[in-house]
């Protein structure tokens, strides 16, 4: 057949457009799968082969082969079938070895071969006109499917992939928390698109076609790794254990003094090591009812005013509720040092003065943040200090002082 366009002076200075391709579509110009010529010369014709695809929705595109342009048939076209083989389509559309393609079309009687990338396939049976099967064979690479019968030859519009499924046989280390690095031994990772732990997309590198290397997710639990290639996914035989840090849900009693017994509740408390009140730590004793969801402990010596804090080999977990150390009553006006401090609330990068209601031999003043961590402290003594807020980050503090033989006080502060 003839396909004709107008050159439009595209072959001329200064666009010197010399060769186009031409492309078929069969579904009214969505999709140009067919080449028809590659690299002919920009004159206005060309004798084209059409393929024994049938369509009512053909369509030409002529495009430069040098340039950046195109132009489009502007109506459709019918290809009727001839006598020669017709593909329209195959199943599976990959596969390994040994696997046996379906292929659907018109014409197959009498079929002599068929051939995947230009190799031959084994057991070809026509099962019908438009039916007919071949099996993979190990010397077959991915590529187009070609089918010969005594009236011609017809390749696929797109390519069998040949190819196994990914394994996993093992991976290292079997836990740890999130984004931990994690190196998966196995066949097939050549080709993978994704990697899962516990469903959640993870980071990965191809470091052979038996190692991959991936990391941790955040946001991720406990569960199995999968591995997908365009041949398929395997799941590991076990699962990967992410330990997850401790959250406190509450603890009773709120306040109390020093010595007081505190019950946590929450979970992820199995190997937990401290407790915090207010930044000061206690060391975790295990008692008759603690568990994975409950922990028990007495409140340090020296334990401030603060929030509640969690250590387990995993992380650190804090929970906003304060917990109040009381002084006992009887003591407490006595023994509690009075201060002030301003201004309150404070800028960043300004200077914070604290000063004492009675001077001190030996005053000491400390800064701790929202977590319980120390982020200021001095050393002094007489009527008061100065503490730098540079570097700090809004939010709530809490200011504690604490002077000769006085139990330690605490007032809150806003850094804006």
């Amino acid at each position: 057949q003839t396909v004709s366009w107008n050159v439009a002076n595209t072959n001329t200075a200064p666009v010197s457009c010399a060769l186009v391709n031409l492309r078929l579509s069969l579904d009214g110009g969505l999709t140009y799968p067919l080449t028809l010529a590659t690299g002919v010369a920009n004159s206005g014709t060309a004798s084209v082969v059409v393929p024994n695809a049938p369509s009512t929705t053909g369509r030409v595109m002529v495009e430069a082969a040098d340039n950046y342009f195109f132009d489009i048939s502007d109506a459709n076209f019918a290809i009727t079938p001839g006598s020669g083989p017709v593909v329209s389509s195959f199943t599976p559309t990959f596969g390994p070895v040994g696997t046996m393609v379906t292929l659907t079309g018109l014409n197959f009687t009498g079929a002599t071969a068929v051939r995947i990338n230009g190799t031959a396939t084994t057991n070809v049976t026509v099962v019908s006109t438009t039916s007919l099967t071949a099996t993979v064979t190990a010397a077959n690479t991915s590529g187009l499917i070609a089918v010969s019968t005594p009236a011609g030859t017809v390749t696929s519009a797109t390519p069998f992939r040949v190819g196994n499924p990914p394994t996993i046989t093992s991976f290292t280390p079997t836990s740890g928390p999130r984004f931990t690095d994690v190196t998966l031994t196995g066949t097939n990772f050549r080709d993978a698109t994704q990697v899962l732990v516990s469903g959640q997309e993870a980071k990965f590198t191809v470091i052979s076609a038996t190692e991959l290397k991936l990391t941790v997710p955040d946001y991720t639990n406990t569960g199995l790794i999968t591995v997908t290639t365009p041949f398929g996914t395997a799941p590991s035989s076990s699962v990967f254990t992410v330990p997850l840090r401790p959250v406190i849900n509450s603890f009773a009693p709120d306040k109390g003094p020093v010595g007081t017994t505190v019950v946590l509740s929450g979970r992820n408390f199995t190997g937990a090591t401290q407790v915090g009140f207010g930044g000061i730590v206690a060391t975790v004793v295990p008692v008759p009812g603690d568990s994975d969801t409950q922990l028990t402990v007495k409140v340090p010596a020296g334990a401030l005013t603060g929030p509640v804090s969690v250590t387990t080999p995993v992380g650190l977990g804090v929970v906003e509720k304060i917990f109040t150390v009381t002084v006992v009553a009887a003591t407490a006006a006595a023994n509690t040092m009075v201060f002030s401090v301003w201004p309150n609330p404070v800028g960043a990068r300004s200077t914070l003065h604290v000063r004492l209601a009675v001077p001190a031999s030996s005053a000491h003043v400390s800064l701790r943040n929202g977590l319980g961590q120390l982020v200021g402290t001095r050393e002094f003594s007489g009527s008061g200090a100065e503490l730098s807020t540079a570097g700090l980050a809004s939010g709530l503090y809490l200011l504690s002082v604490q002077a000769d033989n006085h139990a330690p006080a605490v007032q809150r502060l806003v850094v804006e």
